[in-house]
């Protein structure tokens, strides 16, 4: 299926676009689709009025994108995906109302009355949640709320949103051997996951927690939660109402099965996860559309030339099947799966130092997608 679209202006080159479907060779030894998609680049980063230099995490909410950008002050940014206009920034670096320390992700959080999108700072372990029409209005800057976890909870490293209720997921480094948590809007954990079975490994708990460190989504009816393994190329599939695992799939793709490569090592501030150039990456990055999980698929090596990016999203059922393999036809960072009148998306940030831009792939014509 190949279409050609026109170029329009300086920040959006629309290119052609081409899928070729050839069978890719997947875990278990099933044969599933891979499809090759070239992009269409909505927002360049060097057009002046857009003017983004390091963005690092994405968003899409209805017709907007929301960006982190690392380099600007760690600003967040409000696009209008139609008009690819610049709409807005919010936050500056500090320790007051709609101020952030080390803008660490963002997340999309639903109410029946409201949108709004959620910053974590890893810094002051806070999140700021803003409703998405008091921004896109400019008529406030500053969070609908905010939430400061406490350190019972450990060091949290990944958090995301749930769709059903006002609840975090939260991943990280934990005090007993949870792979997640899910805390209210006042911080207070609610419901945790099944422990893992610790007393058999050599590191201490927090060097395993570390390297088995998740990348968390809730499927759209808040009941399941998946998690990509950073540092092995497994993904597990779990109950959110009890927090038992329900299914999990291992080995996708060009690699065998692999767990994380690391050491343990001492420093002034007790014992830590330490990494060679041979640890390799796996899942850097994990979203939820309608039916599937998309999970971008690193695959490399930190001593491999951009090991933090990748250009493969591996499709997975919320049953645990692998449906089908996408390879983009550059290396992203960050990626949301959204629909845009109608038509399924992957809104993907390409932090080229020399031309940083967004980019979409569009997906609602391949099956199983």
């Amino acid at each position: 299926m190949c279409g050609v679209m026109k170029k329009h202006s300086n920040s959006i080159f629309l290119l052609t676009l081409c899928l070729i479907v050839i069978q890719y060779q997947g875990v278990f030894g099933q044969t599933v689709p891979e499809y090759r998609i070239k992009a269409s680049q909505i927002l360049n980063g060097n057009d002046e009025a857009i003017g983004f230099y390091n963005p690092s995490r994405i968003v899409a909410i209805g017709e907007y994108l929301i960006i982190i950008d690392d380099a600007n002050d760690d600003q967040v940014l409000v696009f209008d995906i139609k008009s690819h206009k610049f709409i807005n920034a919010i936050g500056k670096i500090g320790r007051g109302p709609g101020e952030f320390l080390d803008p660490w992700n963002i997340f999309i959080s639903k109410t029946e009355s409201q949108e709004k999108f959620c910053i974590y700072g890893l810094r002051l372990r806070k999140i700021s949640c803003f409703d998405l029409e008091n921004v896109v209005k400019k008529s406030s800057h500053l969070p609908l709320y905010s939430v400061m976890l406490g350190k019972e909870i450990g060091m949290p490293l990944r958090i995301n949103g749930m769709p059903t209720a006002k609840e975090f997921i939260i991943t990280g480094i934990f005090p007993e051997s949870y792979r997640f948590l899910l805390a209210d809007s006042s911080g207070n954990v609610t419901r945790r996951s099944d422990k893992v079975d610790h007393q058999k490994e050599k590191e201490p708990l927090n060097v395993f927690q570390h390297a088995y460190t998740v990348v968390p989504v809730s499927n759209l009816e808040g009941t399941k939660i998946a998690l990509g393994y950073f540092y092995s190329n497994l993904i597990e599939i779990y109950s959110s109402g009890d927090g038992t695992m329900l299914t999990s799939i291992r080995g996708i793709g060009d690699h065998d099965f692999y767990k994380p490569l690391f050491s343990t090592r001492k420093t002034p501030y007790g014992l830590t996860m330490a990494q060679g150039g041979d640890t390799r990456l796996a899942y850097i990055d994990i979203n939820a559309g309608e039916n599937y999980i998309y999970a971008l698929y690193s695959g490399r090596r930190r001593k491999d030339k951009g090991s933090g990016q990748s250009n493969i999203v591996h499709v997975v059922s919320w049953d645990g099947e692998l449906k089908s393999v996408l390879h983009l036809d550059t290396d992203v960072r960050d990626c949301d799966v959204s629909s845009l009148n109608g038509r399924k998306k992957l809104f993907c940030i390409n932090n080229s130092r020399v031309n940083p831009s967004i980019l979409t792939y569009e997906i609602a014509d391949l099956k199983d997608n």
